[in-house]
């Protein structure tokens, strides 16, 4: 089962399959980076798969609805980038951006992405491989400067330590600074254990097979780029320890804990639609470190 922490933010597991015995002793972090560290055809399928695209572009649209962003001030970190689908939406915003993950192989492609980019914005943006754990040394491995906005994409429910991860983000944030997250409702429905074949994942991750929202195109071929990303039901459970969403109590609880002030949370930005149909719904909340 979850550890802990993984029941004192979110509701409990229910997949009804039993979970192998996930306790206290294992390591999510080093099943994230172990399964994201796959080859460069994986990272180069999902980052232009056009369902993530799609969906990764309207959750990162409304996570700029949240906040300020100055394109001529704004020192952003992306936490738990994948790619960078998220960041590259957010990179005209703001005057620099670093893109932070575990995994080396999504960021080679995150790399890749960024030395297409124009002159102009590919001087803005990098990506640091590194673990946050609030260690020190990790603020100068990011650049020596605190953050004035932290966004983090569909990537919370794969942390299992959310009060310590939490905190450590805030920490790199100037007073005044934004933490900005988005992911998935408890509001959801019950996830069954079709879930298990279709966690595509998006880092900056949605989930999806199908999008709901009528602006959408479904066509096959987006069906069959996320069907070459699917994630069998034991490697799930290995990487995920957050199963079942996140409530706006919670998340303005773990916010709060980490001293985070002017807590706001949006709910039902996005409806996503997996086969079996199984539909999860993404929400964005934002806090204010304390000047």
């Amino acid at each position: 089962m979850t550890d802990k922490q993984t029941t004192d933010v979110s509701t409990p597991v229910q997949h009804g399959h039993g979970h192998g015995g996930h306790g206290h002793d294992h390591n999510f972090a080093a099943a994230n980076k172990e399964f994201f560290d796959k080859s460069p055809e994986y990272s180069e399928a999902y980052d232009s798969n056009p369902v993530y695209i799609d969906t990764v572009n309207k959750i990162a649209t409304e996570m700029l609805k949240m906040h300020p962003f100055d394109q001529n001030t704004t020192r952003m970190m992306d936490f738990a980038c994948g790619t960078g689908l998220a960041s590259r939406v957010f990179l005209p915003h703001v005057k620099s951006l670093v893109g932070v993950d575990i995994s080396q192989g999504m960021l080679t492609q995150f790399n890749k992405r960024a030395d297409q980019l124009e002159s102009g914005d590919k001087t803005k943006i990098r990506s640091v491989c590194i673990e946050i754990k609030g260690e020190e040394g990790e603020l100068e491995k990011l650049g020596g400067e605190k953050f004035d906005i932290i966004t983090c994409s569909m990537a919370f429910h794969h942390i299992s330590d959310l009060p310590k991860m939490t905190r450590n983000l805030v920490s790199l944030l100037n007073k005044g600074g934004a933490l900005i997250i988005a992911d998935n409702s408890a509001s959801m429905a019950h996830h069954g254990h079709d879930h298990g074949h279709g966690h595509g994942h998006e880092h900056g991750h949605g989930h999806e097979h199908q999008e709901v929202n009528k602006d959408s195109s479904n066509d096959q071929n987006s069906k069959g780029a996320a069907a070459t990303l699917d994630m069998p039901p034991e490697q799930f459970d290995k990487v995920v320890p957050h199963q079942q969403g996140f409530t706006k109590e919670a998340m303005k609880e773990l916010f709060e804990g980490a001293g985070l002030v002017d807590f706001e949370m949006r709910e039902e930005i996005l409806r996503v639609k997996f086969s079996g149909n199984v539909e999860i719904v993404a929400f964005v909340a934002k806090g204010v470190k304390a000047e």
